[in-house]
């Protein structure tokens, strides 16, 4: 009986740290694989408009984006793996927004309103995906 009881213990203590998906605000496909993708982000970042901050995890970029006269801090990732969605016949690749700096702190879709979420959205597309997408098409 112990022993059943410390393994529903230690399960249960694993599906709880696991925490589930963290869900994401919007996703912004290309047609284009990942590498492609990745090789214009770095042409684009640096300047005194959009840059990454310091970040160390490995599937999460921060990135400052200029919104007037002040910075905004937008958190993404490649959606999908390797295996699955970057590299299909297709070749084709997709970026997730999954958070959001306001108020101080990191915010999910979860604790952001729908004028939040819509503005987010809006000026992520207009100020990083757009300059990806002009990119793209270039010859």
């Amino acid at each position: 009986m112990k022993k059943k009881l410390f393994l529903i213990l230690v399960v249960s203590l694993f599906l709880i740290s696991c925490g589930g998906t963290h869900g994401k605000i919007e996703t912004f496909p290309f047609d284009a694989p990942k590498d492609s993708i990745e090789k214009i982000i770095n042409e684009i970042t640096g300047n005194d408009s959009i840059y990454f901050l310091p970040n160390d995890a490995t599937t999460y970029k921060d990135i400052y984006l200029r919104k007037g006269s002040y910075f905004q801090t937008f958190t993404y990732h490649f959606y999908g793996d390797s295996t699955t969605f970057w590299n299909d016949d297709k070749n084709k690749c997709a970026i997730s927004l999954v958070y959001i700096k306001t108020m101080g702190k990191f915010r999910s879709e979860n604790y952001l309103n729908s004028e939040e979420k819509e503005e987010a959205i809006i000026d992520f597309n207009r100020h990083f995906i757009t300059l990806i997408n002009s990119k793209l098409k270039r010859p």
